[in-house]
Formats: structure tokens, C-alpha cells, sequence
């Protein structure tokens, strides 16, 4: 997903099942920092020691592609 496009992003724990292997299935993919911004909340999560208690992820969907979804109009 590009930065811009109407999308959700959060960042998650990675191998606790009701975290990313959820939201997995509900169209969420697993997506690299590709921003200063969102580099640097990897930084503040691994300064407040968050990745001490397992491995974290960026996860994203676009909303412009889910089924049902339609383009804003402007």
C-alpha cells in the first residue's frame, strides 16, 4: 500500500493469535516502514521496550480495494 492511499495501519504483535494472525484474515497485510513517520514509531516502540515482549509488525489494507468498498469521490 502506498503512503497516501485510503488505507488503515497499525502496528501489532506478530505471533499472538488475536493480534496479526487476525487480522490477517480479515485482509491485513504485513508491510515494511516505508516513512520517516512511521520509521520513527518503530523507534518509539523499541525504546519503550515493546519488542522485548515478541516481535512486532506494521500491518495495512487498503480500503479502496476491499469488496464492497468504493472510491471517495471528490
Amino acid at each position: 500500500m502506498v503512503d497516501g492511499d485510503e488505507g488503515v495501519r497499525f502496528a501489532s504483535s506478530a505471533d499472538v493469535p488475536w493480534n496479526a494472525p487476525f487480522y490477517a484474515t480479515a485482509g491485513f497485510v504485513e508491510e515494511t516502514p516505508v516513512t520517516a513517520f512511521h520509521r520513527g514509531l518503530v523507534d518509539v516502540e523499541r525504546r519503550l521496550g515493546l519488542d522485548a515482549h515478541g516481535r512486532r509488525v506494521r500491518m495495512a489494507v487498503d480500503l479502496t480495494r476491499r469488496p464492497g468498498s468504493r472510491a471517495a469521490v471528490s
